[in-house]
């Protein structure tokens, strides 16, 4: 019998000799699995470490505790490698209250080195010639018993970790970007998980919801609140409760019976129709509501001057010709909203940078000179 490329881990006693095997590697892969297509509030359902040639799938769901990984994460001298680590750093912190120490993010060092497509398929791909399947991106990991083959995807996701670390350091030092990787990585450690409150303004941020007249707008934003209450009542993601395109259509065309909502939705399929009672008196309250609408607050304050958008140009100029030179992205050597406020601020020196807070002190010492002197 051919023995599994991975170990999935269900029982204490796995776990504590995982993590022990694992406290002997300098450098290890992380990756999670969560459930966020599927419930309310999404969880981590899978933590895939590999160390090595040895790859371990951690099963919270099924464990007693995880809590014991804890250690691992907090040894400086461990390199954890994650590929976009800001997510699945915030997921094991909400989660599990872990602090995760001496991080590298391969995606970061990818664009930091001038490689546009960054995704783990493509830089697999790029630097192993191997081609990794996807097909269970969008699968179920709170479902169990999880399948063979959706083990075998998991633990793809960190097992070429290590060597895409080796191989992007080397690039990055090739650049000279040390810095820039140290510093940004340092950041991402100290994120912190912030539980975001539903707000009934979340409304606005729907396409087209601005444009839309006041009387639209408050059935939108009761329809919005009603889909939030829905969504928590049968632990789905608001988008699978009702869409927002579908939403949007009913606060434009508020129907009043259900010929008319027959009518604006002749797919009979439609999201809508799992509940077309509910949404037709959800629509009756939006049309009654004399809750008035929020405040429209003008971001920017004051539009700039002809001097601040003269600067503006010559700087974002500057930066386009820099990032050609240094062949990245133009938003891997100054972000362009970055450029506005320094504009709009009239923050010339490196001095008067640093205190702004709006560049990292790689970004100053890189290139605070020349933005002094435009």
């Amino acid at each position: 019998m051919t023995a599994l490329p991975y170990r999935y881990i269900t029982l204490p006693e796995e776990r504590d000799e995982a993590i022990l095997r694992l406290s002997s590697h300098p450098v290890i892969g992380v990756d999670i699995e969560g459930d966020s297509l599927y419930h309310y509030q999404d969880k981590v359902c899978l933590v895939q470490i590999s160390g090595g040639e040895e790859n371990f799938i951690f099963d919270p769901l099924l464990l007693d505790t995880i809590e014991p990984l804890s250690s691992l994460f907090k040894n400086e001298k461990i390199v954890k490698i994650f590929h976009g680590a800001e997510y699945d750093l915030i997921s094991l912190k909400r989660d599990f209250g872990f602090t995760i120490l001496t991080i590298f993010d391969t995606v970061l060092a990818a664009r930091a080195v001038g490689i546009k497509a960054f995704s783990l398929q493509n830089l697999v791909s790029l630097y192993f010639n191997i081609a990794l399947v996807k097909t269970h991106q969008k699968a179920n990991w709170s479902k169990r018993p999880i399948s063979t083959d959706q083990l075998e995807y998991a633990y793809k996701d960190t097992s070429f970790l290590a060597g895409l670390y080796e191989r992007l350091v080397a690039e990055v030092e090739k650049k000279g970007r040390q810095d820039q990787i140290q510093e940004e990585c340092f950041l991402l450690q100290e994120r912190v998980w912030e539980e975001k409150e539903f707000s009934s303004e979340k409304y606005f941020k729907i396409k087209g919801a601005k444009n839309l007249p006041e009387g639209s707008q408050k059935i939108l934003r009761e329809l919005v609140i009603a889909r939030e209450q829905q969504a928590k009542d049968l632990d789905r993601p608001p988008f699978k409760v009702i869409s927002n395109e579908d939403l949007f259509l009913l606060a434009k065309q508020p129907p009043h019976s259900l010929e008319e909502l027959k009518v604006l939705f002749p797919r009979q399929t439609a999201s809508v129709f799992r509940n077309p009672v509910f949404w037709l008196k959800t629509l009756s309250l939006g049309e009654k509501s004399h809750e008035p609408l929020p405040l429209k607050v003008k971001k920017g304050g004051a539009p700039p001057t002809p001097a601040q958008e003269k600067r503006f140009t010559e700087l974002k100029k500057w930066r386009d010709a820099q990032a050609v030179e240094e062949g990245v992205e133009p938003a891997m050597i100054i972000s362009t909203d970055v450029l506005r406020s320094i504009t709009s601020r009239d923050i010339h020196s490196p001095e008067r940078l640093s205190e702004s807070g709006l560049l990292r002190q790689w970004q100053i010492k890189r290139y605070g000179q020349k933005i002094d002197s435009i």
